[in-house]
């Protein structure tokens, strides 16, 4: 390709009639033809890349200032949003002030009158100290057992509570007798539960002389107590695993555990063993039910002749035939028939 400096420096040979050599000069214009045209597109190449740069320049410059637009509007968000939770933030403190000032003062206020009654409290007991006791002999209560629909446990929790926190005396128990016909209450056709009452009664005994605990006696999975046994022996069959009992060797709460052994016979038991080993016949003496208790104990390392110690053998032995009856037809045990068993248990109280 001719350069700029070869055009102008090019001479043409002069031809014979004067002038310049015409195929010198069409040479040299092919040549310079050919040049132009390559120029030419070469030209027309670069300008339409040119083109295709100056719109990608133009995209670029339109996504800079979309970005830039952008990057301003979240910077206007972040710091409204800043502004924003900086202002909650402010209203919180100040409502979690109040809040803190307002408990504070209503604290203060309660302590004051603790005070107030803690200062009058001390003048009444100044002033009432020598005044004569209310009820002397003890308070006592009396729970109804049927109306409503609470289990043995639940009654026997409350009796518990009310002797431990406001040391009542005593509390009774009634059956529910229905006298008014009401939607809340049983029908009048309903007997009154008569055996439940009488065995609420010898739980009763059971916690204030025997050292037992509501909890023991009953749990969330046995609320009621067994119609067919006293609470002391259905205890034991629950617990079959403390026993057979050596009398000659437990001490005096693990025997007052023992159906058929009583407070008193307890205390004999003690008191006998130190002169010597007791035998069967020795604890029918001291007055001990042998009809229950030969079921839980050992005398000098033995059983009673003939005991099977599983729980279907011992509840057989322990009921009367009745009870047997009652239990196999489904029937419910009254208490306007009671053994002579239940007599004496409730003349003496040795369950």
């Amino acid at each position: 390709m001719l350069t700029p400096q070869e055009v102008a420096s090019r001479a043409f040979p002069k031809a014979v009639m004067g002038g310049y050599n015409m195929a010198s000069v069409d040479e040299f214009l092919d040549e310079l033809s050919d040049d132009y045209s390559a120029l030419y597109k070469e030209n027309a190449v670069l300008k339409s890349k040119l083109k295709v740069l100056v719109e990608k320049v133009e995209d670029y410059r339109a996504t800079e200032d979309s970005m830039r637009a952008t990057l301003l509007t979240a910077q206007k968000m972040a710091d409204s949003i800043v502004k924003e939770a900086e202002q909650k933030r402010d209203g919180m403190l100040a409502e979690a002030r109040a809040q803190a000032q307002s408990q504070m003062g209503e604290l203060d206020r309660q302590r004051r009158e603790s005070e107030a009654r803690l200062a009058q409290g001390k003048q009444e007991l100044v002033k009432y100290r020598h005044a004569p006791r209310f009820a002397p002999a003890g308070q006592s209560t009396q729970l109804i057992v049927g109306a409503t629909p609470e289990t043995d446990l639940q009654i026997l929790t409350l009796s518990s509570a009310l002797y431990q926190k406001y040391q009542l005396k005593r509390v009774f128990f009634s059956a529910y007798l229905p006298v008014v016909e009401h939607r809340n209450l049983p029908a009048l056709t309903t007997r009154p539960p008569l055996l439940r009452e009488h065995r609420l009664y010898q739980a009763d005994w059971l916690m204030r002389y025997y050292h037992f605990e509501a909890g023991e006696l009953l749990d969330p999975e046995n609320p009621n107590f067994d119609p067919y046994v006293d609470p002391k022996c259905g205890w034991a069959l629950r617990h079959l695993d403390q026993f057979p009992v050596e009398v000659n060797k437990a001490d005096y709460e693990t025997l007052l555990r023992v159906p058929g052994i009583g407070v008193k016979s307890a205390r004999r038991i003690v008191k006998a063993r130190r002169a010597g080993s007791l035998d069967f016949d020795g604890l029918k003496t001291l007055g001990v039910v042998l009809k229950r208790a030969k079921y839980f104990i050992l005398c000098r390392g033995k059983t009673s002749p003939g005991i099977v110690m599983t729980h279907r053998a011992i509840l057989q032995a322990l009921l009367s035939d009745a009870a047997l009856d009652a239990m196999h037809q489904g029937d419910q045990l009254s208490l306007f028939d009671p053994t002579m068993e239940d007599v004496r248990q409730c003349i003496t109280g040795q369950i």
